[in-house]
């Protein structure tokens, strides 16, 4: 298994700052590690950022290996997945290996830009500085972010093409000209209006906050950009193992408040059997934060047409409303033509023990 639990160990506990730690990370974000020790205990010790991180794993990791880690989980302690298999020190970096170590310093929220940008107390400010609301005419905000998460099969499917992961494959295939609105391309038109915006005489006599401010949005763009970049590439190293893992951020509105759905779409490769080649697995993670709800997260299963779903809440009132729509949810499964496995609320994040949650999810009858 591929997945390592970062946090305190009993031998390094006193070393890790464990809740300032769990602060820093978000959900997908990708980490650059060097392995300083490991035991055949299944206990690690990382160097992260500068920092000593201890880590619990069932792979025996080699001393001096560097690793990149997509964080997967973020409750009770972070958990995180290796992108690649471990490299000693000294071999020669591949071409997406050293595009990867470029962008992770970069790495940023995806919305946070937006967000500035419906933000009543800067959007003004912000438009004034990039050339008044005229001036973002080309810049199709509305169309791109959704009124309220996508509800039906059609909006889904459009936010994930709409989200940046595929635009240079876009180009390719249709040219600029035929590409529909798009999330990197968004994001990479207001990052040319703002150096624009930087270079104008006007600026010079504007304010320090001002220059703050668009300084500040720049830098959002950037890490938003940087972030999609290494969705890219991880996509693109799984696709080499013949697999599927692939990141999608989807900005929606709420009661005039940006928020973004995180999606991560995941198929392992498949094991060559010599036999019948079984149905794929597919695994969707689902990750939110509502108003009045609070943080909800959601792993859908599929093998074939048999679909599970396991829904995560930190708060008991959330979990009484899931609930009472669960009979609603595996009635419009089934209406889909979906075998329905499991289906339940977990009172919890994701990460918190549950050994049995997962076991016979699926038969194989």
């Amino acid at each position: 298994m591929d997945e390592l639990r970062l946090g305190p160990t009993q031998a390094s506990r006193a070393a890790i700052d464990q809740p300032a730690w769990q602060r820093g990370l978000q959900l997908g974000q990708v980490l650059r590690a060097q392995v300083i020790s490991s035991s055949a205990q299944g206990e690690a010790l990382l160097r992260i950022a500068g920092r000593q991180v201890a880590a619990a794993t069932d792979n025996f990791l080699p001393r001096g290996a560097w690793l990149n880690l997509r964080v997967t989980g973020l409750a009770p302690i972070p958990t995180v997945r290796i992108l690649e298999a471990p490299a000693r020190t000294g071999v020669t970096a591949s071409p997406l290996e050293r595009q990867t170590l470029a962008l992770l310093p970069q790495q940023g929220n995806v919305v946070s830009a937006l967000q500035s940008l419906y933000s009543q107390g800067q959007s003004v400010n912000l438009l004034t500085l990039l050339g008044g609301r005229g001036g973002l005419a080309d810049i199709p905000l509305d169309q791109l972010v959704l009124q309220g998460p996508p509800r039906s099969p059609e909006a889904l499917q459009r936010a994930l093409s709409q989200s940046g992961l595929f635009y240079e494959s876009g180009l390719v295939q249709r040219g600029a000209q035929g590409m529909p609105i798009d999330l990197k391309a968004l994001l990479l038109r207001l990052r040319a209006r703002v150096e624009r915006a930087q270079g104008e005489r006007q600026l010079l006599g504007a304010g320090a906050s001002a220059k703050m401010l668009l300084a500040g949005l720049g830098r959002d763009l950037e890490g938003a950009l940087a972030t999609i970049s290494l969705n890219q590439l991880s996509a693109a190293h799984y696709a080499q193992q013949d697999a599927i893992y692939w990141v999608f951020h989807v900005p929606f509105t709420l009661r005039d408040q940006l928020h973004a759905l995180t999606i991560t779409l995941a198929q392992e490769q498949t094991a060559d059997s010599g036999g019948d080649e079984e149905p794929r697995e597919w695994k969707a993670l689902l990750d939110l934060k509502l108003p009045h709800l609070g943080k909800l997260e959601a792993e859908v299963y599929l093998r074939a047409t048999r679909v599970s779903v396991v829904i995560y809440t930190a708060h008991a009132a959330t979990q009484a409303l899931l609930e009472a729509a669960l009979e609603d949810l595996r009635n419009t499964l089934a209406a889909g033509g979906f075998e329905v496995g499991v289906v339940r609320v977990h009172l919890g994040l994701r990460g918190a023990p549950a050994p049995a949650l997962h076991t016979g999810l699926y038969s194989k009858a």
